[in-house]
């Protein structure tokens, strides 16, 4: 029979497991880690490659560009009626740092459809306050026009920091017939490329007509959050515009979306 454990030693031993143990148990309290970037950023940029790659192959060649000039010739290419104020080089400080979109160019290269993304920093002021303002600055002559504070729903109090703007995707008549699937793919490139561009981001959001939220525009954009009638126009750029939805994703929201569809875009 073995001599008895020194007493220093059955001690030392009792300490590492109980270490061990709350170590354990440490872990186990802890949230799970966040799907984050650092290791991710391969696996985006394969699922981007392959979005192009199926996007090409159904004849709509994707280009990226922080030209904004060429966006406007771009646009008059593919015969926009019009561009929201909101994302016109005209009306906006753009810079290579904070806006990008992404021409769809058909077999001879020429534009035939488009997609718009700015970055905004609002710091600790929600998107509700930041979009009062905005829309104050650019319809001045529309002063008159109350805004109703409750015309946002109350996410937009809590979409603040780093956020991302996506929107007035257009497609020409060479796309009309594009399949929504393809417009599944194309949305997931565009956020592939959002957050390879602006990996800090907090929240992702757009609006959506009523009448494509009707058509499952939600299925086909990805969001994983809709709110109804949240901008309605005085005066709508366009017969249809009419009242929109606002549909929004955080970026953990995101990072689930991407590790849903590595390896895998057919599942799209």
């Amino acid at each position: 029979m073995p001599p008895p454990e020194p007493f220093y030693l059955n001690q030392a031993r009792k300490a590492e497991e109980q270490k061990a143990a709350d170590q354990r148990l440490k872990t186990a309290d802890q949230p799970p880690v966040q799907r984050d970037i650092w290791e991710s950023q391969l696996k985006i940029s394969l699922l981007a490659a392959e979005c192009t790659t199926r996007l090409a192959e159904a004849g709509v060649h994707v280009e990226q560009t922080t030209d904004f000039d060429y966006v406007m010739w771009a646009i008059d290419c593919v015969g926009k009626p019009y561009l929201t104020d909101f994302m016109s080089p005209t009306k906006n400080d753009f810079f290579e740092e904070n806006c990008f979109w992404l021409l769809l160019n058909d077999s001879n290269g020429k534009p035939a459809g488009l997609t718009g993304a700015r970055s905004d920093n609002t710091g600790r002021e929600p998107l509700s306050a930041y979009s009062q303002r905005k829309l104050r600055n650019m319809f001045p002559e529309e002063k008159h026009v109350a805004i109703r504070n409750d015309r946002l729903p109350r996410v937009a109090d809590e979409i603040m920091g780093h956020v991302v703007y996506t929107g007035d995707l257009f497609l020409g008549p060479e796309f009309r017939s594009t399949s929504r699937n393809h417009l599944r793919v194309l949305a997931m490139l565009q956020y592939c490329l959002i957050y390879l561009k602006w990996s800090r981001l907090d929240w992702l959001y757009a609006f959506l007509r009523d009448r494509d939220v009707r058509r499952g525009a939600a299925w086909m954009y990805h969001f994983p959050r809709i709110y109804p009638m949240a901008h309605s126009w005085t005066s709508p750029p366009s017969d249809d515009s009419g009242n929109n939805w606002i549909a929004a994703m955080n970026r953990v929201e995101m990072i689930d979306l991407f590790s849903t569809y590595f390896g895998s875009t057919d599942r799209l």
